[in-house]
């Protein structure tokens, strides 16, 4: 009797443990995949903002040349651009209302695209212009204009 009393108790603690492991593993991959959510939003602040500060440096110094190369997280496929003045033809609507409610700058998934306001850019003779961003790095062109700044994809014979 003794015995079968060990077995059972025995058994008892083994599900314990394991429902215990069930829970310590969901609650882990939960915890993972929210971290992972939160790193791709910093990335992308981290983005925009680089991308501003570098456009208002930029936008003071006429005639300046430099390449800035954007870090983008891969979700996102396209990074597009539209020209302050003269925003050419926005087939898309939520670009289009975006674009009217003050935003330039466009990062485009499969799930979702996001507007920001980037500053004054000149993006003739395309607008918008769209860089696609398969690896993650994407070379753009900023010249200064004196009170805006000319964006273009980096020629990738310069490298």
């Amino acid at each position: 009797m003794k015995i079968k009393a060990q077995l059972t108790g025995q058994f008892v603690v083994y599900m314990a443990a394991a429902v215990v492991a069930v829970i310590v593993v969901i609650y882990g991959f939960s915890a993972i995949k929210t971290f992972l959510e939160q790193r791709g939003d910093v990335e992308t602040t981290k983005l925009v903002e680089d991308l501003k500060t570098e456009i208002i440096k930029m936008a003071t110094q006429p005639r300046d040349v430099e390449q800035k190369n954007l870090r983008a997280p891969l979700k996102y496929t396209q990074l597009c651009f539209i020209d302050s003045q003269n925003p050419g033809i926005l087939d898309d609507p939520l670009i289009n209302e975006s674009y009217q409610s003050g935003k330039n700058f466009f990062l485009i998934s499969n799930e979702q695209t996001i507007g920001y306001d980037i500053g004054i850019i000149v993006t003739s003779p395309q607008s918008p212009l769209c860089i696609d961003n398969p690896t993650g790095l994407t070379k753009l062109r900023l010249e200064g204009l004196g009170n805006s700044v000319q964006v273009s994809e980096w020629p990738t014979n310069l490298q």
